[in-house]
């Protein structure tokens, strides 16, 4: 499993990227896209590297056992916690209602588990943007 570098200091922020070749990862991908995604990826690069997740509920909030949920704006990250002080994004979404929510989680939960049998195997790569051919 490859993860994509978002921010790096006190805290390892990396998003799971996909199967594929150019090693595209969704996270990122919204963030390019979403008209609130250049100021939600700076966060991360700044605050959220720095200092880890808000501990303020209006920003950051447990939405299951290792599901965590960022919100930016009308963006919401969800992610977990592996040691090392590394914050795994695992999806994101504009803004879902409660009831799309919990798809979302059920993804995020999904790519939870298969970068934790990735890791147990010894199979998770991180990498700079810089390293890839889609570049974000």
């Amino acid at each position: 499993m490859i993860l994509r570098r978002i921010g790096r200091a006190d805290w390892d922020v990396c998003g799971i990227c996909n199967d594929d070749e150019e090693r595209t990862c969704d996270v990122l991908d919204l963030l390019v896209d979403h008209a609130d995604g250049a100021t939600c990826l700076a966060w991360l690069r700044k605050s959220i590297a720095e200092h880890g997740p808000p501990g303020n509920k209006e920003k950051s909030r447990r939405l299951s056992q290792y599901i965590y949920e960022l919100k930016h704006k009308q963006l919401r990250l969800f992610y977990f916690f592996d040691e090392g002080r590394l914050i795994v994004v695992a999806h994101g979404a504009a803004k879902p209602s409660e009831k799309v929510l919990k798809r979302h989680v059920a993804r995020a939960e999904q790519r939870r588990r298969a970068y934790t049998e990735a890791r147990r195997t010894g199979d998770v790569t991180i990498i700079d943007a810089a390293e890839t051919p889609h570049g974000h």
